[in-house]
């Protein structure tokens, strides 16, 4: 047996040559691809999670800002009824202050009538009209 080359081994040497490395080098550009698709997703998905995290970190600041706004008006609510409280509680005690001046006048001037008619002197009629004038 004669091992001589020829042409049809040859062609056949370099066909199976060429399918093999075809199919290492489409295997390469797969590999390659797919490890590319890898990193793709790996950074797709870093950036939603990076989204997600700043979208919670600015909700939890837009409440976190909500909350202190709204503590600051119900500061300002309490200083405001605590103002209005102690206007109110003024204007009854100036309030209580006239009427109890009202009543005193009025019992002052019943008294100089009374005094006056038991009794009519000039002096008794001046503090009546005194009394009773204002």
């Amino acid at each position: 047996m004669e091992r001589t080359l020829t042409p049809f081994k040859l062609f056949l040497a370099l066909f199976f040559a060429l399918v093999l490395s075809s199919i290492v080098v489409t295997g390469i550009y797969m590999a390659i691809g797919i490890y590319t698709a890898n990193v793709a997703a790996e950074a797709i998905q870093k950036e939603r999670t990076e989204a997600k995290k700043k979208a919670e970190l600015k909700a939890r600041q837009a409440a976190w800002l909500a909350n202190i706004q709204n503590q600051q008006r119900q500061q300002e609510l309490s200083k405001q009824r605590a103002i209005q409280q102690k206007q109110a509680e003024a204007a009854r005690a100036k309030q209580q202050r006239e009427q109890s001046a009202r009543q005193q006048i009025a019992e002052t001037c019943k008294f100089w009538r009374s005094t006056y008619f038991e009794k009519q002197s000039e002096y008794n009629r001046l503090m009546m009209n005194q009394a009773c004038s204002r």
